[in-house]
């Protein structure tokens, strides 16, 4: 749907996002574009006794699951559907992707591309800068 063609869209747009790190002994690596972008996983737990409580159930568990650097995945999206008109929306991202900063940004491009999606208009270009920006700038 809309939604799941803005996040993917959005995440698309972020080039932090594919990034992959690499160690070899204490240097640490970064190769960016090496991750395709992915869209939100899609998780109906409307069947649930709680489907609210089975949604942050199951939001708590995949949260306290440690990331690994080097394999990842290094973020990860789902929409839990917990009722006939109610979804949520889970984004976790490792901290060396994204910073609070950074995830308050992709969240509006998120909103603004889903918004411009229902009303049948065309989004502003992305306001994200590049990797190579911020490197250039550092």
């Amino acid at each position: 749907g809309a939604f799941t063609a803005a996040v993917t869209r959005a995440v698309g747009e972020a080039d932090g996002l594919s990034v992959r790190f690499t160690t070899d002994g204490d240097d640490v690596h970064q190769e960016t574009g090496a991750v395709a972008p992915s869209g939100p996983e899609l998780h109906d737990l409307r069947t649930a006794d709680d489907p609210h409580r089975t949604a942050l159930a199951w939001m708590e568990e995949e949260r306290s699951t440690p990331v690994d650097i080097e394999r990842g995945p290094l973020y990860r999206h789902a929409l839990l559907r917990t009722g006939d008109q109610r979804w949520l929306w889970y984004h976790r991202c490792h901290h060396i992707l994204l910073d609070a900063y950074g995830y308050a940004r992709l969240a509006e491009r998120v909103a603004e591309l889903y918004s411009h999606a229902c009303a049948g208009t065309q989004p502003p270009a992305p306001s994200f800068g590049t990797l190579r920006d911020a490197v250039e700038e550092d």
